[in-house]
């Protein structure tokens, strides 16, 4: 991503959760108390890890979502 670019950010409906996109990494912020269920980006980009997160976090087995018992946040990278 060259310099000045945005990234991409996907917004809950009701405001629960908010995902920044940059390149191979994403950052997960829950603003809603309790699991929270965020829904990921998929395709060639590879599976994601949590590589920090705060709160509990549940990734699940197929990488198309995480679970955050909210507030929380979470970082994921591609791999």
């Amino acid at each position: 991503m060259a310099a000045g670019e945005r990234p991409a950010v996907d917004v809950a409906d009701d405001g629960a959760w908010l995902v920044l996109h940059r390149g191979a990494v994403d950052v997960v912020l829950v603003l809603a108390d309790g699991a929270t269920v965020v829904p990921l980006p998929t395709g060639d980009a590879g599976s994601p890890d949590v590589v920090l997160s705060w709160g509990e976090t549940a990734l699940a087995p197929d990488g198309t979502s995480l679970t955050v018992q909210g507030p929380g946040v979470a970082v994921l990278r591609s791999t």
